[in-house]
């Protein structure tokens, strides 16, 4: 239960931060490159980068550092060999 309740924490924290992002870009956006207004290409461009980016970066780093991890546990060097 205590995990069911950390994955829904990190969902609804991910999703304030992400509803934030998008509107913090959008309106540097606006101000860098006039792309100012609500519904504007500032926010067109960032609402659709932001919620896939930053999964891929987690799934990335996750996957990164368990290779590293299952290398350890199988005694493996994690130096591959030159042939």
């Amino acid at each position: 239960m205590a995990e069911v309740l950390l994955i829904l924490g990190y969902v609804v924290i991910y999703c304030l931060v992400m509803w934030l992002s998008v509107f913090v870009l959008g309106t540097l956006a606006g101000m860098l490159f006039g792309w100012g207004g609500e519904g504007s290409i500032g926010y067109l461009v960032f609402a659709p980068i932001l919620p896939v980016l930053v999964p891929c970066l987690l799934v990335t780093d996750w996957y990164v550092r368990n290779k590293w991890r299952w290398r350890r546990t199988k005694n493996e060097d994690p130096v591959e060999p030159k042939n």
